[in-house]
């Protein structure tokens, strides 16, 4: 998975960092590697699974599973921004 973010934030859910077995960050861009390591070859055909490309300038990526739950406590601040895009979408 790559991850670039310039102005905003990346946070992983527990159960990702769990089974997150390589992670680095260099310009902005956090390369990281979910799952059994152990099955990782980097051979002369590449890469065979499957890959994840995020990128945001000026946003948040939280990262969790499709059936995690998701734990987060709201403070009741709503940005500007927000309460634009939600009145668009």
């Amino acid at each position: 998975m790559m991850v670039y973010s310039r102005h905003g934030s990346v946070k992983f859910s527990d159960d990702i960092r769990e089974r997150m077995g390589l992670c680095n960050e260099i310009d902005n861009t956090r390369r990281c590697f979910i799952g059994d390591l152990s099955l990782f070859s980097d051979d002369d055909d590449g890469w065979k699974g499957d890959e994840v490309n995020i990128k945001t300038e000026h946003g948040r990526v939280k990262v969790r599973f499709v059936d995690e739950a998701e734990l987060e406590i709201s403070t009741g601040k709503v940005s500007l921004i927000s309460r634009v895009l939600g009145a668009i979408l």
